[in-house]
């Protein structure tokens, strides 16, 4: 997908990514072929993961700070290693990969994290690792509930769209805006992301000030972090905003049953 040439095996039976999103994709694909994950499932993860695919192991990968290491993608064995490539193209760092990588094809996907166009990766991974009918049954499965959503948030008036905060740490003052990568969903589902702040195009958080969460104040808050979620309530410096008044924080997490999963 980064216009490079390559040749693969016809049929395989290992391979392994080097970004998150990615190793996602391949686990949906073809999780019986993917020899490691970048990074460690959480408990509540794995009450959702079948047991023959807990225990992959954690090998790393470049992306964020994080630094992959060769000789642990290596050990997979893997026939194809997946690599990210951005909207901009640029394929040094995966061409400098590659020559570590030696004669195993290091294949570029474009690391699409936005749920509305990531079809064309998925079945691009899809054809290279022989799941060609899984990836277009996901994709399938993907445009029918995005159109589900989108039918019903194109019906909200204005007036009535929630404002949301998304925190992030143990204190709740890191945050993603409108059109970021972790913030995508809250304009997909009809919200309004209340974070007007730069940093849309990266994956990184950005920190805020809980003044300017007040200045904001939030109908709703929504946050990944068990610590924040159970202080929040006995926390002065959050009781006067409106979703904390209104017991409107969730915690998308499969375990709590008045979570994001319920809304």
């Amino acid at each position: 997908m980064a216009n490079r040439s390559l040749t693969v095996p016809e049929s395989v039976s290992k391979v392994v990514s080097t970004s998150p999103p990615i190793t996602t994709i391949l686990y949906m694909n073809a999780p019986d072929k993917l020899g490691g994950m970048n990074f460690q499932w959480t408990s509540d993860e794995l009450k959702y993961v079948p047991s023959q695919y807990q225990n992959y192991p954690n090998i790393g990968g470049w992306y964020g700070t994080q630094t992959g290491n060769y000789e642990q993608f290596l050990a997979t064995e893997p026939e194809i290693i997946f690599d990210s490539v951005d909207e901009s193209g640029e394929v040094s760092d995966v061409e400098d990969r590659q020559k570590k990588f030696g004669s195993i094809p290091d294949v570029a996907v474009y690391d699409d994290t936005n749920i509305t166009t990531m079809n064309s990766s998925i079945e691009f991974v899809g054809k290279v690792v022989g799941e060609e009918s899984k990836a277009k049954e996901l994709n399938e499965f993907n445009e029918k509930n995005i159109n589900k959503v989108e039918s019903v948030a194109k019906n909200i008036p204005d007036n009535e769209r929630k404002k949301v905060y998304y925190a992030e740490s143990s204190d709740g003052l890191s945050t993603d805006p409108s059109d970021s990568v972790h913030g995508q969903l809250i304009d997909l589902c009809g919200g309004k992301n209340v974070a007007d702040i730069g940093n849309s195009n990266s994956s990184s958080s950005v920190q805020v000030s809980i003044e300017q969460v007040i200045k904001w104040n939030p109908d709703i808050i929504i946050t990944t972090d068990s610590e924040f979620y159970n202080g929040v309530y006995n926390n002065s410096k959050w009781s006067n905003i409106k979703a904390v008044k209104n017991h409107q924080v969730y915690l998308p997490l499969p375990h709590h049953t008045n979570g994001l999963t319920d809304l």
